[in-house]
């Protein structure tokens, strides 16, 4: 899915039975407020970059997510909750070099 710079500022997408599973999110330089992600199997990275208006983020069951990319622009973000199960895969490749 890309919505790179685009001014979409929520995604929902179904979890469960109905998941749509994502090979590719390009969110970079987009409106999201929030953005919630969930059994996304097949995501390997995340870059929110530039994603100015960005609140809140979850993360939980993105098992292959090994690259999250952040920078300064996030300083409106007040939640982030991501899951054990995709911190463990996470935890040495967060990218927060340029906060």
């Amino acid at each position: 899915m890309n919505l790179f710079k685009s001014c979409v500022s929520k995604i929902e997408l179904p979890s469960g039975a109905n998941n749509i599973p994502l090979t590719l999110l390009d969110v970079r330089d987009s409106q999201l407020t929030n953005l919630d992600l969930e059994e996304q199997n097949l995501l390997t990275s995340l870059d929110l970059t530039n994603c100015t208006k960005l609140n809140t983020l979850k993360i939980s069951n993105c098992a292959k997510i090994t690259s999250l990319s952040l920078d300064k622009t996030q300083e409106n973000i007040k939640t982030v909750d991501i899951g054990s199960d995709t911190f463990e895969s996470l935890s040495s490749f967060i990218d927060i070099s340029s906060l």
